[in-house]
């Protein structure tokens, strides 16, 4: 029988060994300028070009001679050597770079080192369901948390130029970070608490489904930007003709046309998955429970509810962090959040500043999936999660 090679391996280490033809860092005059892109050697980061193209190699090798399931250990620790090297070298050596002659100079990473990262990050997190107990899983995802935080308070990434405007909004970040997930997290709550409901209503009347959905699915089709300025007019209207909401913050812009339109947004997925989760419930296991004497309530909510949780948390899961990505677009309106360094980094020309709201909303949402993953792997019952995966 023909192997079955390791293609999540293979593809990471492919990408990776491609990243090194491209610039590692660019150098420029100023946070505006294009500057001048550097490869590794041009950085003078030639040894660690070398190990790092080694370990790649391996990596090659591993994932074209064994499977997915073997030698986990090894391709792990192998990525994270990548990852540390690269990390170690982009630092120091963009900082010597740097000198008296270019007073306002920056030190941007280029499109070499994002490929890296994102290549390391794919064959990381498919090592990841590689892994039975979840102890060691928490352990897996941690190590690299660790070691990055490391290198960014170690002061060795200093020179770089996100770091700068990092510290030169160091207060203004931790705001719109807490106001971000103030917006999402409110948007969240109000949607299950219409979603659920509106996914139980389609179930049970059928007559509903189709008019529920339709208006739900025509939300989707509305792009966000849109959303939120279609309601402008009419906020602004009622905080005109009702002073009361206006003191209440409720106005054209700002956090109330956003709140709507991200609660808008998150209904879909909730509702949805609702409505499939009861419908798909063995009947078999409903007629069993009515022969041992449980009423329409009892069966509802101690048979069809549990088991139809996997799948409305998994309509949670998607609405989060739908509604992380959606909130940087509520900046446009006054509502705050991180999108607001996004777009005074467009208008600015600053490229480094658009990173600074993009790089934490990503990471949000991928945080914000494994602990909603964890709660999910604690709440419910392990042969549910035995037969969703």
């Amino acid at each position: 029988m023909t192997r079955q090679r390791d293609k999540i391996t293979l593809t990471g280490a492919v990408f990776g060994a491609a990243s090194l033809f491209f610039p590692l860092i660019t150098l420029k005059p100023n946070r505006v300028d294009d500057g001048t892109p550097l490869s590794w050697i041009e950085a003078g980061a030639f040894a660690p070009l070398i190990i790092v193209a080694l370990l790649l190699a391996i990596l090659l090798y591993l994932g074209y001679a064994t499977s997915q399931t073997e030698k986990t250990a090894l391709k792990s620790s192998a990525a994270f050597a990548v990852v540390l090297i690269v990390l170690a070298a982009v630092g120091p050596f963009a900082s010597g770079l740097l000198d008296e002659s270019i007073p306002y100079g920056r030190i941007s990473l280029s499109p070499g080192f994002w490929i890296m990262m994102a290549s390391m990050f794919l064959l990381l997190n498919g090592m990841l369901h590689n892994i039975e107990k979840r102890r060691n899983r928490v352990y897996f995802q941690l190590i690299p948390i660790l070691f990055f935080c490391f290198f960014l308070f170690s002061g060795s990434l200093n020179g770089l130029s996100i770091l700068m405007e990092f510290y030169l909004k160091k207060s203004r970040v931790f705001t719109e970070i807490l106001n971000h997930l103030k917006l999402a997290g409110t948007a969240v709550f109000l949607s299950l608490i219409i979603g659920i409901p509106l996914g139980i209503t389609s179930w049970k009347k059928k007559r509903s489904e189709k008019s529920i959905f339709y208006f739900l699915n025509s939300i989707q089709t509305i792009p966000s930007l849109a959303l939120f300025g279609l309601l402008i007019a009419p906020l602004s209207y009622l905080s005109f003709r009702f002073p009361l909401l206006r003191e209440l913050g409720i106005q054209g812009v700002g956090s109330a046309p956003a709140l709507i339109a991200l609660t808008l947004y998150a209904l879909l997925p909730i509702a949805r998955n609702t409505y499939i989760g009861l419908s798909v419930v063995d009947t078999h296991i409903l007629q069993a429970g009515r022969g041992m004497g449980m009423s329409k309530w009892q069966l509802f909510f101690n048979v069809e509810i549990p088991l139809a949780l996997p799948v409305i948390f998994s309509g949670i899961q998607i609405s989060a962090i739908q509604a992380v990505g959606n909130t940087a677009v509520a900046a446009l309106i006054g509502a705050g959040g991180l999108g607001t360094f996004i777009f005074q980094g467009l208008g600015q020309g600053a490229p480094d500043l658009i990173l600074l709201g993009v790089i934490p909303v990503i990471t949000l949402a991928a945080l914000l999936d494994r602990l909603l993953t964890f709660i999910f792997g604690i709440s419910v019952s392990p042969g549910l999660i035995a037969e969703r995966n």
